[in-house]
């Protein structure tokens, strides 16, 4: 016997209205578990992040004076890289424009 299936609106038997309804359902209960598991992988290093102690209360500061950050080390590295790169890339310029000519 046909009946009109109140979901899709389609003629079918009664359990093909009920598979499909139990599909939808249970679709709809799958997205919902990956966005619960999702949101728990987001959320818990942000709350094990928020739940870190402050500073300690009292005394000096752990480093003063405040020049005690070690940017000499590699930022000087990394301008000397910088130079060499820029200097291999003028000289292999240079090379191409006289080859050119």
């Amino acid at each position: 016997m046909l009946i009109r299936c109140t979901g899709c609106r389609l003629l079918t038997t009664m359990e093909d209205c009920y598979l499909r309804r139990t599909n939808r359902v249970e679709y709809g209960m799958r997205i919902m578990m990956r966005l619960m598991v999702l949101s728990l992988v987001a959320l818990l290093p942000l709350a094990q992040a928020l739940a870190q102690g402050g500073p300690p209360v009292g005394g000096p500061p752990p480093c003063w004076p405040p020049p005690c950050i070690p940017v000499d080390g590699g930022i000087s590295y990394l301008i000397g890289a910088g130079l060499i790169l820029g200097a291999k890339r003028a000289i292999d310029l240079r090379k191409r424009s006289k080859q050119a000519v």
